[in-house]
């Protein structure tokens, strides 16, 4: 059975978010982010131990099924001490995954998808997790 633990119930119009994860070959991590509460809409960025994978996840982004509704992933060698770094601004999510760029467009359906989680599953995973909400005044053109 997978454990979660939310980090922000309203993450806002952009975050960044850093992490550094430690992922066994048989554990796996999500950040699950635009989140709803409940899960029904979630955009996932993984690192999956069995399959030997990290990338995202849009599959259940919008419940509209608009949009790239997908798996976008690729091969990682790294267990311990991976750097994951998420950024939202707006409709955009990128994920850097050890250095590999996973960028797709997210549009919500539901009002509540806000919500940044942790999910894991399997054995041992354990991550440091550091995020930020930005102002989207914090740069003005003139």
């Amino acid at each position: 059975m997978p454990e979660g633990a939310t980090l922000t119930d309203d993450a806002g119009g952009a975050f960044d978010l850093e992490c550094t994860a430690a992922v066994p070959a048989t554990g796996r991590l999500e950040i699950h982010v635009l989140a709803t509460p409940d899960g029904r809409e979630r955009t996932v960025v993984f690192i999956d131990g069995p399959t030997g994978t990290a990338g995202i996840d849009t599959r259940n982004s919008a419940l509209t099924g608009d949009g790239a509704a997908d798996v976008f992933s690729a091969p990682i060698q790294a267990r311990e001490g991976v750097p994951i770094r998420v950024l939202r601004d707006g409709s955009i999510v990128e994920a850097f995954v050890n250095g590999m760029a996973f960028t797709v467009r997210v549009i919500p359906t539901l009002a509540d998808a806000s919500s940044i989680r942790l999910v894991t599953a399997g054995d041992a995973v354990k991550a440091d997790v550091e995020a930020w909400e930005m102002s989207p005044d914090a740069v003005e053109f003139t």
